[in-house]
């Protein structure tokens, strides 16, 4: 296991780099200069030499990318030309935040998708998998930040049960998780959609193989067959599903966050791109992108725990 993880860590630092290597050439290529974003029109030509001095901005792009990148191999990301400070420390402060409304969005759509999609492979054909068929495909054609719309709406505007705006109390778990509740429904109820239709799909697969055929001779019950022989091989197409709707979360956080004015790395993000915080945007983009290899290399792992017929390479015993 130590061996197989080291080895995935390593895969992954060319990704990094070239992730790094495009934001960074990427954003310098675009129109626009960050001395004028952030000292404004009025600026002299003097006051703005000397902050692109003071920032490195007058350096040849190659020498910047050089700095830039040694500062990441020792987990230093530089510091906010808007803000003054590190983007460490800012990344540090709105990470949580993103963390938990995309943890909070998975589990919902877990919650809603993996049930809905058993009931409709065990009741196929009936009323509740046609109804369950049309609330998935509502869930996949319908975008989170429209979503978000409605949802603010009609529960913060017209029936007044949850904030529209307001300060979360870090130190209050009850105000955490009520100012979460409708952010994570807005990106939860869509990434249920997908879970339950492959869940289905996935248990309607394992229902018809023998061994579930044979649990059934045995006498065992419905509840023992459904949830302790076929579930638990019907769930790595979902967990598939899961992990991919958690990296979608991961970028529909930065809409949501924006539409419920919800502190987090997207909010971070978008006030890097209004002023050309560079900086900013390439630590934020660089966390996103260290988040999803993570979420790929768990689910590596889940597979090994939920099917021990799957081995660490990728073979089946």
């Amino acid at each position: 296991m130590g061996f197989y993880l080291l080895k995935r860590i390593i895969a992954t630092i060319p990704t990094l780099f070239w992730v790094l290597a495009l934001i960074f050439f990427g954003l310098h290529i675009l129109p626009g200069d960050p001395a004028l974003a952030l000292l404004g029109d009025q600026s002299s030509e003097e006051m703005l030499r000397e902050f692109r001095v003071a920032h490195g901005l007058d350096q040849p792009l190659l020498i910047q990318f050089w700095q830039y990148l040694r500062g990441v191999m020792v987990l230093d990301l530089g510091h906010s030309l808007q803000l003054e400070k590190p983007v460490n420390e800012l990344i540090f402060t709105f990470l949580p935040y993103t963390l938990e409304l995309t943890v909070a969005s998975l589990m919902l759509g877990l919650v809603i998708g993996v049930p809905l999609g058993v009931m409709m492979a065990v009741r196929r054909d009936s009323l509740w998998d046609i109804l369950g068929g049309f609330a998935a495909l509502g869930g996949i054609s319908i975008p989170s930040f429209y979503l978000s719309v409605i949802l603010l709406l009609i529960f913060s505007v017209w029936l007044g049960i949850f904030p529209a705006v307001g300060k979360i109390d870090i130190s209050s778990p009850f105000s955490r998780i009520y100012h979460v509740i409708l952010p994570a429904c807005s990106i939860g109820f869509v990434q249920a959609a997908p879970i339950m239709r492959v869940t289905r799909a996935s248990m309607l697969d394992v229902l018809s193989t023998h061994y579930v055929q044979t649990a059934r001779s045995k006498g065992l019950s419905n509840w023992r067959v459904l949830f302790q022989h076929a579930l638990r091989n019907a769930l790595i197409p979902a967990v598939t599903v899961a992990a991919t709707g958690m990296a979608v979360a991961l970028g529909g956080t930065v809409v949501v966050e924006i539409i419920f004015n919800r502190p987090g790395l997207g909010k971070l993000l978008i006030g890097g791109v209004e002023n050309r915080d560079f900086s900013v945007i390439q630590g934020t983009i660089l966390v996103y992108s260290v988040l999803i290899v993570l979420i790929n290399l768990t689910v590596d792992i889940l597979y090994v725990l939920i099917d021990p017929r799957v081995s660490l390479d990728g073979k089946k015993g």
